[in-house]
């Protein structure tokens, strides 16, 4: 599970942190060897950086291909049950079209539900943003996690949630998405 961090930075600690970091520059500089070699390590770390490349690729608009959940004590009961929609077969397991979301460089996202009928049905939007390899969406306060796994224009997202509505996150959701835009 991924760890989330605060980033409210007391301003002195910016400034100070600044400064050691503007005096090590300094110091590396006296060597322009280790200073090329240092520049070379920031570019490489920054360019091979998982969460950065997998923010600017989930920017865009994106469509549920599948999904499969698995819902522990099905509303709270002693009994398990899952919900399977198989690629081609979103319309006819779900009674909806495949779901809208669109993700925005700032931070916010909007899905919108269609129905069969082409009218909208429902609509959810938050807050999203990539820690390490998860997505983590925030809807009305509540933050929810996926591990993702990007494959050119798919991705696959897994993680727990409520689906079931019984008050309990501990159903399994892996769902797949492809960008279209």
């Amino acid at each position: 599970m991924s760890i989330l961090f605060q980033h409210n930075i007391n301003p002195t600690i910016k400034i100070i942190g600044s400064i050691i970091f503007c005096s090590t520059i300094i110091f590396l500089g006296c060597d322009t060897k280790k200073k090329d070699q240092q520049t070379q390590n920031m570019e490489s770390a920054s360019e091979a950086s998982p969460s950065i490349d997998l923010k600017n690729r989930m920017i865009g608009k994106w469509v549920n291909v599948s999904l499969h959940v698995h819902m522990n004590s099905y509303n709270n009961s002693e009994t398990d049950s899952t919900m399977l929609a198989e690629e081609g077969q979103w319309e006819n397991i779900l009674k909806i079209k495949p779901i809208e979301t669109t993700y925005l460089e700032n931070g916010t996202f909007r899905s919108v539900y269609i129905g069969l009928n082409d009218s909208i049905v429902g609509e959810t939007s938050g807050q999203w943003e990539i820690n390490e390899d998860s997505l983590i969406l925030t809807i009305d306060g509540i933050r929810i996690a996926y591990k993702t796994e990007l494959n050119n224009n798919r991705t696959t997202f897994t993680g727990f949630l409520d689906f079931d509505s019984d008050g309990q996150s501990d159903d399994l959701y892996s769902g797949i998405q492809e960008k279209v835009e």
